[in-house]
Order: structure tokens, then C-alpha cells, then sequence
């Protein structure tokens, strides 16, 4: 499936024991591990298949911009991954020879704390402009 890996701050190299990233609370210095702060979100669970229309898209990538779009700035990221998880996984659906098929998204959040986006309003959405 695809994966989007979204970074927060405080990212390094995963793996080694690298330690390098340090935030300092008053005095003491505090160590953040070399995996922390990354959210990597999968369109499907491994082994199983990523669904996409001919000519929208992939399902995951089609409710993911739109979950960003109606929902950044008001929620964190793991709060709009579930609405992604929810709607792919039960308002999208394809029958393939006679059979209803479903995608379920999957993420790995190692985040340490919430993470917001903020996006400009979308180019097709009109705003008011508050006289």
C-alpha cells in the first residue's frame, strides 16, 4: 500500500542508538529516543490490497486530502487518521466478481504529542471576507 510519513519535531534517525536530540526542561536535559516523533500512516494493512478509482484516485488518498482539508488546524493528526480509517473502511466499498470488497488503513503513531496541521483554505472553496 502507500505509506505518507508525516514528521514531527524531534525526528532522527531510526534505528542505531543514536540519542542526539535533546530538549532541555529547566536545568536537566531530557533524551528523546531516535524513533520518536514519527507518524507513518499505510493505505492498507500489509499483505492486503490498496483499492483506487480509475479516475479519482486511491481510496485512502482521496478521504485522507479530504479529512486534512475540512478537519487541519481544528484536530490533531491521530484524531484525523481515525476519521480516515473510519470512512475508508466503511463508506467506501467496490464489488469485485460478486463480491463487496473493503480497505482498512493502518498507521504507526510514535508521536509524543499532538500534532496539528494548518492549510490554507482549498484554491475551490470560496471564504467570506468579514466587512
Amino acid at each position: 500500500g502507500k505509506r505518507i510519513q508525516l514528521r514531527g519535531t524531534g525526528a532522527a534517525r531510526c534505528g542505531g542508538g543514536d540519542m542526539d536530540d535533546v530538549e532541555r526542561q529547566s536545568e536537566r536535559p531530557i533524551s528523546i529516543p531516535a524513533c520518536a516523533d514519527f507518524y507513518i500512516s499505510y493505505a492498507t494493512a500489509p499483505g492486503y490490497y490498496s483499492y483506487r478509482n480509475t479516475t479519482r484516485g486511491s481510496w485512502f488518498i482521496q478521504v485522507l486530502t479530504e479529512v486534512m482539508w475540512k478537519y487541519s488546524g481544528m484536530e490533531d493528526v491521530a484524531t484525523m487518521m481515525t476519521r480516515v480509517n473510519r470512512e475508508v473502511a466503511l463508506g467506501l466499498h467496490h464489488r469485485i466478481n460478486g463480491e463487496y470488497v473493503r480497505q482498512m488503513p493502518c498507521h504507526v503513531n510514535m508521536l509524543t504529542g499532538s500534532l496539528f496541521f494548518l492549510f490554507l483554505p482549498r484554491p475551490d472553496v470560496t471564504t467570506p471576507t468579514g466587512t
